[in-house]
C-alpha cells in the first residue's frame, strides 16, 4: 500500500474512533440529571475520555512502558483516570447543587455516588483496554524485531514441532519448502518433508520474509526463492521430499510475484517464464532496470574484491554465468575494468581512472 494511501487510511480510523466515542458517551453518559440536561456537556464527557485513551497512546506507553519504566507508568496512568473522573463530575455539579440546593450534599446522594462509582468504572475500564492493545502490539513488535535479527544473521527461523512439545526451536530457511495458512496457525513445510507449526495467521510472517527472502504467490502461500526449482505463468516448483510440490499463483498475485522471483533469482533471462505474461513496455522496462542494477552490483562487487573471477562474482552475487560474462564484457569494453593475470591464476579489477573518480 503506498505510504500516503496507508497514513490516511490510519488518521481516518483514529478520526472515527473519536467521533465513535463522542457519540456513544453523549448519547449514553452516566452523568445526566433528568432536570437539567445540557448536550454539549454531556459530550465533553465522551471528550474527557478520549483525553485518557491519547494520553496512554501517545504519552504514557511510549515514554514509560517501552522504556521498562513500568510503576511510572500505573502511577501517571492511574492519575489520568483521576483527574479524568474528576472533571467529568464537576461537569454537572452546578446543576447538582442547583436541583437540590445544599452544595455539600452533592456528593453523598446516593444517585451521584453512584453515578460517579460508574464513571470512575468506565475510565478505568478504556484505560486498562487501551494498555492491553499497546502491549500486545508492542510485543508482537518485540518478536518480530527478534526474528528479523535472527533471519539476517544467522538465516533462522522459529516454529514449533507437531505434537505435545510446542517450545520453540529453530530451522534454517534453506530447509524451508513453503509456508502455508491453515485457520489461525501457519503450516511450515520443510524440504524432507516435515511439517512446522506457528501461531497465528501468515500476516506477520509476509512481514518477516517476504522483504528480501521470498515470495507470497496466494493469500495463504509464501514461498522463499532458494528453494524454487522452476516457475511458469500458471505457479511454482519448489523443493520437497519425496517429490517437488507444484504451487500455483492466483489472478491477483500472480504478475507481482512472477516479477519479484525474477528480481531475486537471477532466472530473468534463462527461459524459464514467457515474457508473454508481461506487457511490452513493461518487460522491456524490467529488463533495462534489472541490467543497470546487475551492471552496478557486479561493478561495486569488483572494486571490493580486486582479482576476483567470473565463478566468484556467479556464487557470490546469484547471477547467471552468462549474464555476469555479458556484462563483464561490456564493462571492460567501456574501460572501466581490466582482467590481469594469466587464465587461470588471474582476475578482474577496477581500473586506475574509474577508482580514482570513485575515490573523488
Amino acid at each position: 500500500m503506498p505510504f500516503k494511501v496507508k497514513y490516511l487510511t490510519r488518521v481516518g480510523g483514529h478520526l472515527l474512533f473519536c467521533l465513535f466515542i463522542i457519540a456513544f458517551f453523549g448519547n449514553f453518559c452516566t452523568l445526566r440529571i433528568a432536570s437539567c440536561q445540557h448536550i454539549y456537556k454531556e459530550y465533553l464527557s465522551g471528550v474527557i475520555v478520549l483525553m485518557i485513551v491519547y494520553a496512554n497512546y501517545f504519552v504514557l506507553f511510549p515514554r514509560y512502558y517501552e522504556k521498562s519504566l513500568f510503576l511510572k507508568y500505573s502511577l501517571w496512568t492511574f492519575v489520568s483516570v483521576i483527574v479524568a473522573f474528576l472533571l467529568e463530575m464537576l461537569l454537572v455539579a452546578p446543576e447538582i447543587s442547583a436541583t437540590y440546593g445544599d452544595p455539600s450534599r452533592m456528593f453523598t446522594m446516593e444517585g451521584v455516588v453512584i453515578d460517579g462509582f460508574y464513571v470512575l468504572l468506565r475510565d478505568i475500564s478504556f484505560a486498562t483496554v487501551t494498555f492491553t492493545t499497546l502491549a500486545m502490539n508492542y510485543y508482537r513488535k518485540r518478536a518480530l524485531e527478534h526474528e528479523i535479527v535472527l533471519l539476517e544473521e544467522y538465516n533462522m527461523i522459529e516454529a514449533k514441532r507437531r505434537g505435545k512439545d510446542t517450545t520453540l526451536c529453530r530451522i534454517n530457511l534453506n530447509a524451508v519448502s513453503y509456508c502455508q495458512q491453515n485457520d489461525n496457525f501457519t503450516q511450515i513445510h520443510l524440504v524432507d518433508g516435515q511439517v512446522m507449526y506457528r501461531d497465528g495467521t501468515l500476516r506477520n510472517f509476509v512481514k518477516l520474509i517476504c522483504n528480501h527472502h521470498g515470495v507470497q504467490i496466494s493469500r495463504n502461500v509464501i514461498v522463499p526463492y532458494k528453494n524454487i526449482k522452476s516457475f511458469n505463468q500458471s505457479g511454482v516448483v519448489v523443493k520437497s521430499s519425496p517429490q517437488n510440490v507444484i504451487l500455483s499463483f492466483t489472478s491477483s498475485y500472480q504478475q507481482n510475484a512472477c516479477i519479484q522471483i525474477m528480481q531475486n533469482t537471477g532466472k530473468l533471462e534463462s527461459g524459464d517464464i514467457s515474457r508473454a505474461l508481461l506487457p511490452k513496455q513493461q518487460s522491456k522496462s524490467l529488463t533495462n532496470n534489472q541490467r543497470k542494477q546487475q551492471r552496478d552490483i557486479l561493478l561495486e562487487y569488483i572494486s571490493k574484491h580486486p582479482n576476483c573471477s567470473a565463478a566468484d562474482i556467479k556464487k557470490n552475487r546469484r547471477i547467471s554465468q552468462s549474464t555476469v560474462n555479458r556484462i563483464l564484457a561490456q564493462l571492460k569494453k567501456e574501460g572501466l575494468i581490466e582482467y590481469v593475470g594469466s587464465k587461470k591464476t588471474g582476475g578482474y579489477c577496477v581500473c586506475e581512472k574509474e577508482a580514482m573518480n570513485g575515490e573523488m
